[in-house]
């Protein structure tokens, strides 16, 4: 569900994020940056961007996830701003509707006393893998 990306909402008031921009990647990845990927950090890192509503994620080379920040940075709108938002909803929506768990309560969804652990391990892989760098 990238709830891990929640506290980020915070750095978003504090004016240190954006929601959309390029997503910051670790200091250490930063470090050996060519000149044409420290163009991403031309502008505020954001919470989702263009690479990611394209599916590209940490596993992804920077050189990939460079070209839709370029493309993003290089043609400013808040058409693209909204869409990609709206685009990053949906996903956490369709993310929400996989992880719904048939069960016997009101709200649908497994309490966590009934989760099975193979349940608990599949989840716990998946975020991992969606996880940001950045975290």
């Amino acid at each position: 569900m990238s709830l891990t990306e929640l506290p980020q909402l915070w750095n978003v008031l504090r004016g240190e994020m954006s929601l959309v921009g390029p997503r910051p990647e670790s200091p250490d990845r930063v470090k050996r940056y060519s000149e044409w990927l420290q163009q991403r950090l031309s502008i505020k890192p954001g919470m989702t961007g263009l690479a990611q509503v394209h599916g590209l994620r940490d596993q992804n080379s920077s050189e990939e996830k460079t070209r839709f920040d370029l493309q993003y940075i290089l043609n400013p709108s808040a058409v693209t701003d909204l869409s990609i938002l709206l685009q990053t909803l949906w996903t956490l929506g369709m993310r929400l509707c996989q992880y719904r768990v048939a069960a016997p309560n009101d709200h649908g969804f497994k309490l966590f006393d009934e989760l099975t652990p193979e349940f608990a391990e599949e989840t716990l892989q998946g975020a991992h893998r969606s996880q940001s760098s950045a975290d």
